[in-house]
């Protein structure tokens, strides 16, 4: 039976056509997001987690520190991008709010810095997948395991499901 780090491997490879490629990873802190730094690391020379501050609560900061630590000792590039809010959401519309602002700076980010590849982690009952493709923009979507992944090429849109 081949290990968790060698059937990522072999997923991934289907995605990502090159080692050598700078991948990113959005970082929540949380033990999806970390595992999947863990394993992109283990697969990739670059790897960058980006971690989000909406700096809609007062510990956000320094939560976003903390999970600086625990990527770069996985042995990866941290950014922390903290959001900046004209006027705080209405309390119905706070998630979707934050969730619009954090792929906008996230997309913005690996726009900026020329990475191709934006992986994210989610748990199976999160639908932010399907929320995605109402998400307009010049990255193409293509999902694995509980992970959705994000690449430039436009060219070449598709759905792929690795089943663990």
């Amino acid at each position: 039976m081949a290990s968790c780090v060698e059937h990522f491997r072999r997923s991934v490879a289907k995605l990502v056509p090159s080692r050598d490629a700078a991948v990113a990873v959005a970082v929540s802190g949380g033990s999806d997001s970390v595992a999947l730094t863990y394993l992109a690391r283990q697969v990739f020379q670059r790897v960058v987690g980006i971690t989000v501050d909406h700096r809609l609560r007062p510990e956000s900061s320094v939560e976003a520190v903390k999970t600086g630590s625990i990527v770069t000792g996985i042995g990866a590039e941290h950014h922390v991008i903290p959001l900046e809010w004209a006027a705080r959401p209405d309390p119905g519309k706070v998630q979707l709010a934050a969730r619009q602002k954090r792929y906008e700076a996230l997309f913005r980010f690996c726009r900026e810095k020329r990475i191709r590849y934006l992986m994210t982690a989610h748990h199976m009952d999160d639908q932010l997948g399907k929320r995605l493709w109402n998400y307009r923009s010049a990255f193409s979507l293509l999902f694995f395991s509980n992970c959705v992944f994000y690449g430039d090429d436009s060219r070449h849109i598709s759905h792929q499901t690795v089943h663990g």
